[in-house]
């Protein structure tokens, strides 16, 4: 009742700044796309997808680069429409992935990242003028809400390639959830110069630790990849806070929490040098999510079905033309969202711009998608995303002769 609520004021709104109100409703605000622009540019398609420019966030398998390292970073540029009776539109930029993957010989290869996993930024105010009776107003009444924050994720792994061509993966995760929420309620009497406001806030904050293992195995052409992780439960803190006028009330107490673990399947086929498919499918048990502090809230296991494809024209050939040695990539996504009736559907198309001889590659990614829910046939989301990738590739051990004359 209170997310139907707050959606409904969120409509009406005077200001806003989100990233989504229907995410108000989910654990820990909308899932993030925590990939690099390789993957993202496929619609997140990548647990099948074995590339030195793909990083490990989708697979840790795909950190076996025998002599090789690289470093990827990604950042994105976000723009939204809320539509119903009206529309309200939104825009965030943030750097969402770093990663690095360092060779160790023969020992395999070690890698560390940081990515963003949800996002739960909401901003809004909306105001109701009461009139006097006389058809007259002055007094006015407003409401809002302000929430920041998210759940952040740093892995360390390691990844590892055998002769048969079978490559694994395996990496450790420290998360760390941190959400601030304030609601404001007030009233504003003209005629008498009364003032008055109340604030209810919460933080709620807890570390997490989790570990993530996945394999990567070629067939011929095709590419099977498979990914699980686990969290672990964790203990922490929600501190509560009452403001009305001169007073403040804050309490604060200790809180359990168990993250849902997550697999996924993926398949990649090269049709030749110039043409790749990819297809993933992942699941989520969100019904098996534990939280005190959001004790009565019933959430579903989802699923998440994407598809890939991409196409350079002259691929492991030398070219004389750049235009030939570019990416073409598209993708599709439909993810169910951890709310009964809620869904989120995108599209992708983006460009893989080699540098320095294929030693780099600079991706850029449009994005455009929509988050509905079913118990709210008159409205929903729409989102433009435009995120930029940085990767760099570098060989390591290579041993170098030197001819005399």
């Amino acid at each position: 009742m209170i997310y139907k609520t707050l959606l409904v004021l969120a409509t009406i709104a005077v200001t806003i700044n989100a990233d989504s109100f229907l995410g108000l409703g989910y654990p820990l605000g909308v899932p993030a796309q925590n990939a690099s622009g390789l993957i993202r540019s496929m619609s997140g398609t990548g647990t099948g997808l074995r590339d030195n420019f793909a990083g490990f966030s989708a697979n840790p398998a795909n950190m076996a680069m025998p002599n090789y390292s690289s470093i990827s970073a990604v950042f994105s540029m976000n723009y939204f429409a809320f539509r119903s009776e009206t529309t309200d539109y939104s825009n965030s930029t943030s750097p969402s992935l770093l990663s690095f993957i360092m060779p160790l010989g023969q020992l395999g290869n070690a890698g560390i990242s940081i990515d963003k996993r949800t996002e739960g930024s909401v901003s809004f105010r909306s105001a109701r003028s009461l009139s006097d009776g006389n058809g007259s107003g002055g007094d006015s009444v407003y409401t809002g809400l302000v929430r920041d924050g998210g759940l952040t994720s740093w892995q360390g792994g390691w990844g590892y390639l055998f002769d048969n061509g079978l490559s694994i993966g395996l990496s450790y995760q420290h998360l760390y959830h941190e959400m601030t929420t304030d609601q404001i309620y007030g009233y504003i009497s003209d005629s008498r110069g009364a003032h008055s406001n109340v604030v209810q806030g919460s933080s709620v904050g807890f570390p997490a630790k989790g570990i993530s293992a996945g394999v990567l195995f070629p067939v011929s052409n095709l590419t099977v990849g498979f990914t699980g992780e686990y969290i672990l439960p964790s203990e922490g803190t929600v501190t509560t806070r009452d403001i009305l006028l001169d007073t403040i009330v804050r309490t604060k107490s200790d809180i359990s929490v168990h993250l849902p673990p997550s697999v996924s399947f993926g398949l990649s086929y090269s049709f030749n040098h110039q043409w790749l498919a990819a297809a993933d499918l992942a699941t989520t048990l969100w019904e098996r999510y534990i939280s005190d502090f959001e004790k009565g809230a019933e959430y579903r296991t989802t699923y998440c079905a994407s598809a890939g494809i991409r196409y350079t024209p002259v691929s492991g050939q030398i070219s004389q033309r750049y235009s030939e040695t570019i990416d073409y990539r598209a993708g599709v996504r439909f993810s169910q969202m951890p709310v009964e009736g809620a869904s989120e559907r995108a599209l992708t198309l983006g460009i893989g711009l080699p540098v320095q001889e294929k030693s780099g590659l600079v991706d850029i990614v449009f994005e455009m998608g929509r988050h509905t829910n079913d118990q709210f046939k008159d409205y929903y989301e729409s989102f433009y995303s435009i995120h930029l990738g940085i990767n760099s590739l570098n060989r390591w051990f290579e041993r170098t002769t030197q001819s005399t004359y």
